[in-house]
């Protein structure tokens, strides 16, 4: 397989976006332990890209609401009661892990080994300045994992095997498979498949973003404008799904059933539009990216 970490500054990018423009906990506390550490170069230039129309042309950026939308709408498909297990896949530099931690769940953080390689000091630099003991509590793995190879994959649910006590598992990405072939989405979507059964039957949940449909050809000028410069430093094709009978029939072949999850009163909870000089009503036309869909297996 070919290396994915090209894709990687685009973590950069969101973790940047969250920063400035949202209140979600922890993203202030990342944009400053950021500045300790070496930002990729394309990340920096298509940042400033995004961050100069934003505030010159707002309603043409309305799509970057996505970053807070997504991850509300994620967090709110996760049981309140904090009683699962959180394994992320292709984190990146989300607050997700932070926020759980916190809250005594079980998290398993994970990305490829250059991406994990800059979080872990960037998270015990958080801690530090968060925790009186300065150390990352031992209910905050990180790991390692390529989600296209089910070795790595494994290794996470071994630790759920060990420390999950049989909790419900819940299985969260956003933004990593739209840059696979559709080769690498077929082999990610039978890998899902696969630990569902091996290691969480009849209590996991794959919570993706990546699944609900978008048509490129909607995009505005500076978005496709941004997408193109992604496409280049990346080397890698964004491809989304056209429909839900798309995204149905990708799932049925692995024997996966999935629903979007309800966006009710999502807007609502936006921080980013104030910052951003944008309303409620502007953003309703694109609130239906906000939300992943919940897929389960349907094997029984």
């Amino acid at each position: 397989m070919p290396n994915h970490y090209k894709i990687s500054p685009t973590a950069w990018v969101a973790a940047m976006m969250r920063a400035d423009y949202t209140e979600i906990p922890f993203t202030k506390e990342i944009g400053k332990a950021m500045s300790r550490f070496h930002t990729p170069f394309s990340a920096t230039i298509l940042y400033g890209l995004l961050n100069f129309f934003i505030k010159k042309r707002p309603q043409k950026m309305l799509v970057v609401t996505t970053a807070e939308g997504r991850y509300l709408s994620t967090e709110s498909a996760l049981p309140a009661d904090g009683n699962f297990v959180l394994l992320e896949l292709g984190a990146g530099l989300s607050p997700r892990g932070l926020n759980h931690a916190a809250n005594k769940t079980l998290v398993i953080e994970s990305d490829l080994p250059e991406v994990m390689s800059y979080k872990e000091p960037l998270l015990d630099a958080i801690y530090s300045d968060i925790n009186k003991s300065g150390k990352r509590p031992s209910n905050h793995i990180l790991m390692n994992i390529d989600v296209l190879q089910r070795e790595d994959l494994s290794a996470a649910g071994e630790i759920y095997k060990k420390q999950g006590k049989k909790k419900p598992l819940y299985i969260v990405n956003e933004g990593v498979s739209v840059y696979f072939t559709n080769e690498e989405k077929d082999i990610f979507r039978d890998n899902i498949a696969w630990f569902l059964q091996t290691y969480a039957p009849g209590r996991g949940v794959w919570l993706c973003t990546d699944l609900i449909p978008f048509e490129e050809k909607a995009q505005s000028g500076p978005i496709r404008m941004i997408s193109k410069l992604l496409e280049k430093f990346t080397k890698r094709k964004i491809e989304h799904f056209k429909s839900h009978e798309d995204t149905r029939n990708y799932l049925a072949k692995s024997n996966l059933k999935g629903v979007p999850v309800s966006s009710k009163g999502l807007i609502a909870q936006l921080t980013c539009l104030e910052k951003m000089g944008l309303t409620a009503d502007d953003v309703k036309g694109v609130s239906d990216q906000y939300v992943p869909y919940r897929v389960e297996s349907s094997k029984r």
